[in-house]
């Protein structure tokens, strides 16, 4: 037997199982974009108010005056100025930001887990794999997704969009 025809029997075996397998892999890949990506937009939109009144807060966007209860000071002068609505100003871009970011980090992490930890038994070497598996699919993430948090930072933190409330 040649090992052209044995290599060639190999190559087709293992295209042929990738092939049939394919469908399988495209579904549970989506399911898990979808569903990471859609509970990610829930939870961001929820908690949008309280995330631009802290990038309002870091940026000193607002000018009010430091105390107890300047979050809640922040609040009334966004409302006041803007409109009950503006305290979700770039949770769109927030959105669609969050989607990718995790979308990317469920996807990277699986990877990296099936090659990392393997199907390594619950133990103190295997805890480490899972750390570092988290860390390569965290840094693949943010290679992939920085450039969204810039735009939705910037966004947040201005107080000059929209329509002033009279």
């Amino acid at each position: 037997v040649s090992t052209q025809s044995t290599w060639g029997h190999f190559l087709s075996v293992y295209f042929f199982s990738c092939y049939e397998q394919f469908p399988i892999l495209m579904h549970e890949l989506l399911s898990t974009v979808v569903a990471g990506g859609s509970a990610s937009i829930v939870a961001k939109s929820a908690v949008a108010p309280m995330d631009r009144v802290k990038v309002l807060l870091q940026t000193r966007a607002a000018n009010i005056p430091r105390g107890r209860w300047q979050a809640f000071g922040v609040v009334l002068h966004v409302v006041q100025k803007q409109g009950f609505l503006s305290l979700w100003n770039g949770n769109l871009t927030n959105c669609a930001r969050i989607f990718p970011t995790y979308a990317c980090r469920f996807t990277f992490f699986d990877f990296f887990k099936e090659r990392i930890v393997g199907n390594e038994d619950n133990n103190s070497a295997s805890y480490l794999r899972h750390v570092i598996a988290g860390g390569l699919s965290g840094v693949c993430t943010l290679c992939l997704t920085f450039p969204f948090d810039l735009v939705r930072t910037n966004l947040a933190s201005s107080l000059h969009c929209g329509r002033p409330k009279n």
